[in-house]
């Protein structure tokens, strides 16, 4: 069933508090009528009052001044005679449908002024009939008039004076829809006292049909010059049940509400526009008896400065709306609480909730000042410079302003920040999550930060701590800061700042074209592409199974490419380029960069003047321009081709075949049987352990053989058209430790500690 008190028309303010829920009228010059309540109106059904709505417009109204009189048509003027009237407005018209015919009891008390020189009566006033009956006062007039034509049916009317007058009228009401209680003063300065209104119908058919209102409605009288200032009505107690809904629309002027205890289903209060104040506590004994409480509060300030309060242990909303309000909600003592919703809308606000309940606070336009209690509370600040506190619990703050300002107090749970605009985190705070569209940025704080970008193209900073840090969709840069961090870029290109070596990076197949810029050594993880070092330590970089990118800085670099045909580039620094498995692509850049080399497909990009380049091959392989140095590893019998600069060739522990090309090459053999090519140039050759062959032709310059062995060594001599050694000595010289074969046209051979005459069985002829 829904109740709905309505002042809305009201003139004056209204004044309600705890014991005499009543409203007061804005004024009080001569001849001003306070105001009347006409009760319960609206629809009823047949199942009782059960359902339906019951409506208790309340009015306040300027009266006329100047003599005037009560005639006996029900109209009341006001003049130097002061009254009040109670109206039950049309109760009797829909009482026979809900309990037929039967009799029913109306009662009414009023504890009259024992010094009043006026006249006190009710008035009963039909479709059919008009009925008075008088009271003695003290000094007062007692009249009775009686109208005829009353429908048939007797009316008792019953007067006798205890502490408080009593009348009892004992008939069916179907005649009697309006009945008035009328008090007369002669006086301006007399005293005026309240009457009390006591309504108890009860049909005779059924209990539960039964409408039980005691002290339902109750009149104040100002006193003082006689005047009616207003009403002061409804101590409302505990007359509602669990299935009854209350609504109050208060008026457009200022009003107080102030209210101890409340049961109904629900309470709603409207307050309209002006600077209102309202006060709603639900006390604790509520919560230890089988009183029945309200589930759900609710205060709409409306216009004007308002200052809306509710305790409560269960769910209340307070809506301040227009002008700067000020809002609080919180739980009785220790209990347990439901949820608040506080909302300040336009206007600078102070918004609060206190206690175990969970509370969503929202500021609305202007600079908020926002305070919650001990659970996970929301705050949203909305526009404006808004401040916002959190209590105890994991608290949401919700955040549209760069200058927005939060304060949060340690071990006060786990809290999150979700701006629509670039935000860095103050102390305390755990998690930002950052909403909308815009391209903003996200900084942690030291503490283990979880921050989560938007769909656009993110800058996110843990700072320090161990963070967690999402890009989401977009281009994200994400920067771990100080700690071990754990970074997912989402979908889209990605960069990754790294500065710890434990700092983790996670990317989903298809998640864009990743980069990693880090500080520190570091290996790629699954799903990202490029590596970038950074700063001026000397670090290194390592690839994954795919195509990576991957770049020095100024110092000395190691970078391994691992599986995939990757592209590395050393930049300035003497790098070590490792391209690992798959066809690589690997460039050195200033400095003294050695290559590692195992597949034939890699390929060395070398600019003049970029220092002297070594590779380091487990392939056979012909060294590119401006690199000038190769050496074999492993330990396959593989070969090694110098180009047309000054080379040096090593091999490794097999035979080799080293061939250095053009330029005045050093060829090292090594152990195994090498097989040593000086080529074009001025070229020195040493064999090293094992067997080795020295080839030399035409055009070869001048090469030199430094560690020949006798009966070990071969010295083979192509396109001379020699065929026996005596051929070849006739080229050869003895020249101390030294032969020397001068084959003319520049070419010589010299062969280092050895006789000539010992060479005959170690020479071989092509």
């Amino acid at each position: 069933m829904t109740h709905v008190f309505d002042f809305s028309q009201s003139n004056g303010g209204l004044a309600l508090d705890d014991s005499n829920w009543g409203a007061v009228g804005a004024g009080g010059g001569a001849g001003t009528t306070g105001g009347f309540l006409r009760a319960i109106e609206g629809s009823f059904y047949g199942n009782g009052y059960s359902e339906g709505v019951f409506r208790y417009p309340g009015y306040a109204a300027d009266g006329w001044t100047g003599r005037s009189y009560l005639d006996n048509t029900g109209s009341l003027s006001i003049g130097p005679h002061n009254s009040q009237i109670f109206s039950l407005g049309s109760l009797a018209e829909h009482l026979p449908d809900i309990f037929g015919d039967g009799p029913f009891d109306l009662t009414m008390a009023y504890p009259f002024n024992a010094e009043g020189t006026g006249g006190d009566y009710i008035r009963l006033t039909g479709v059919s009939s008009i009925y008075h009956r008088g009271f003695v006062g003290a000094s007062g007039n007692d009249y009775w008039q009686a109208l005829t034509n009353i429908n048939e049916h007797a009316m008792e009317v019953q007067a006798r004076f205890i502490a408080d007058l009593m009348a009892t009228l004992d008939a069916p009401l179907r005649g009697a829809p309006d009945i008035e209680f009328v008090h007369w003063t002669n006086s301006d300065t007399e005293s005026l006292r309240s009457p009390r209104i006591v309504l108890h119908i009860s049909p005779d058919d059924s209990s539960e049909n039964t409408l039980r209102y005691s002290d339902l409605f109750d009149y104040y009288m100002a006193p003082g010059s006689g005047h009616a200032y207003g009403m002061d009505l409804l101590p409302i107690g505990d007359i509602f049940g669990a299935t009854d809904d209350v609504s109050m629309l208060l008026t457009a002027e200022d009003d107080f509400v102030d209210y101890f205890g409340f049961s109904a289903r629900s309470l709603h209060i409207d307050a309209g526009s002006g600077n209102d104040q309202i006060s709603i506590y639900i006390p604790p004994e509520y919560e230890l008896t089988e009183r029945i409480r309200p589930d759900l509060i609710t205060i709409d300030g409306g216009n004007g400065n308002d200052y809306l309060l509710l305790w409560s242990r269960k769910s209340g909303a307070l809506n301040g709306g227009a002008g700067n309000d000020v809002l609080g909600a919180g739980v009785p003592d220790e209990l347990a609480g439901g949820t608040f919703t506080l909302r300040g809308d336009a206007g600078n606000d102070e918004i609060s909730g206190s206690g175990n309940a969970t509370y969503i606070l929202s500021g609305g336009d202007g600079n908020d000042y926002l305070a919650s209690g001990n659970r996970a509370d929301t705050l949203d600040g909305g526009s404006g410079v808004d401040t916002m506190i959190g209590g105890a619990g994991n608290d949401t703050y919700i955040v549209d302003h760069a200058r927005d300002y939060i304060i949060e107090a340690p071990d006060d749970g786990r809290d999150t920040v979700r701006s629509s605009v670039s935000y860095t985190l103050t102390g305390y705070i755990e998690n930002l999550v950052l909403t909308g569209s815009g391209v903003i940025s996200g900084v942690g704080n030291d503490l283990a930060n979880q921050i989560n970008g938007n769909g656009a193209a993110n800058r996110l900073n843990g700072g320090s701590g161990n963070d967690t840090i999402s890009g989401g969709a977009g281009n994200d840069t994400l920067d771990g800061g100080a700690g071990i961090d754990l970074m997912n870029g989402g979908s889209g290109d990605d960069i990754y700042i790294v500065n710890h070596a434990a700092d983790r990076i996670v990317e989903s197949a298809g998640g864009g074209t990743d980069q990693v810029s880090a500080s520190v050594s570091f290996a790629l993880g699954m799903e990202v592409e490029r590596l970038v070092l950074t700063g001026s330590s000397s670090i290194t970089g390592t690839g994954n199974a795919a195509a990576n990118v991957m770049t020095g800085n100024g110092a000395n670099n190691r970078l391994n490419g691992g599986a995939g045909n990757d592209t590395l580039l050393g930049d300035a620094g003497n790098d070590t380029l490792d391209g690992g498995t798959g066809a690589d692509v690997m460039t050195g850049g200033i400095g003294n960069d050695t290559y590692i080399v195992d597949s034939a497909g890699d390929r060395i990009n070398e600019a003049a003047g970029g220092g002297t380049d070594q590779v380091q091959a487990s392939i056979s392989f012909t060294l590119g321009t401006n690199v000038e140095n190769i050496l074999l590893i492993g330990t396959s019998a593989i070969n090694a081709t110098g180009n047309m600069s000054a080379n040096t060739l090593t091999g490794n522990a097999a035979s080799n075949r080293l061939d250095g090309g053009g330029g005045n090459d050093v060829i090292l053999g090594g152990s195994g049987n090498d097989i040593l090519v000086g080529g074009i140039g001025s070229d020195s050759m040493t064999g090293g352990t094992g067997s080795d062959t020295f080839l030399f032709r035409p055009s070869f310059d001048q090469d030199l053989i430094v560690d020949f062995q006798d009966n070990v060594d071969t010295i083979r001599l192509l396109d001379f058209g020699f065929t026996n050694f005596g051929q070849a000595r006739a080229y050869a010289a003895q020249r101390g430790a030294n032969v020397i074969f001068d084959f003319g046209d520049g070419d010589a051979l010299t062969v280092r500690n050895t006789n000539i005459n010992a060479l005959a069985d170690d020479m071989s002829f092509v």
